[in-house]
């Protein structure tokens, strides 16, 4: 990327902040600025032609900020946005879902760490079958009130729905959806109606 340093943040294996980012077409070198405050004072740590950074000094319980500079053969700099980092020598890991899964569509969630965003696991969320979801208009695995609200407002046009979505919607397979879609989704999300 010509135009954007994008730095991804993690920690190594020994807890400490790494940073990495792409290579910038003409850069010469690298320089990595550093803060405990986000709006402090920020100095330069790092220069190096890489593209990768650990803060092997980092003590536990502090915030770090990081900022890169790309410096270009000509003298003009390009600036990343600043991320934040901290120590992490004990992962208390969560499974964070950060793709659903849909209709048809895999998903996937990661084992991480809620403090430092360490990634210990990664696993695929199985895509949700088309048969099992009928009312399920939002594809996120559940009939809710929410899906009701959904059909309801493209009902009355304030709603537009995708091919799948109307598939979901249509539950009384009218080839429309109406009010009445609405009403059977909402029935059915509190076990007062059976979609077929």
């Amino acid at each position: 990327d010509n135009g954007k340093i994008t730095v991804v943040k993690c920690v190594n294996d020994a807890g400490k902040p790494y940073l990495s980012w792409g290579a910038i077409d003409g850069a010469t070198e690298y320089a990595v600025y550093r803060s405990t405050a986000p709006n402090g004072k920020y100095a330069k740590v790092f220069t190096n032609k890489g593209t990768s950074y650990t803060h092997s000094s980092a003590t536990e319980g502090t915030d770090y900020y990081y900022y890169v500079v790309a410096v270009n053969g000509d003298g003009s700099k390009l600036k990343s946005e600043t991320v934040s980092a901290k120590m992490c020598l004990e992962h208390i890991c969560e499974w964070v879902v950060t793709k659903p899964a849909k209709i048809g569509i895999s998903g996937e969630e990661l084992h991480m760490c809620k403090e430092c965003n360490f990634v210990t696991e990664a696993r695929e969320i199985p895509a949700l079958d088309m048969d099992l979801v009928l009312g399920d208009v939002d594809a996120d695995g559940k009939i809710s009130a929410s899906d009701a609200r959904f059909a309801l407002r493209a009902s009355v046009g304030l709603e537009t729905l995708n091919e799948t979505e109307i598939l979901f919607a249509d539950v009384d397979y009218n080839g429309i959806i109406t009010a009445a879609d609405a009403r059977l989704i909402l029935r059915a999300s509190v076990g007062l109606e059976t979609l077929k």
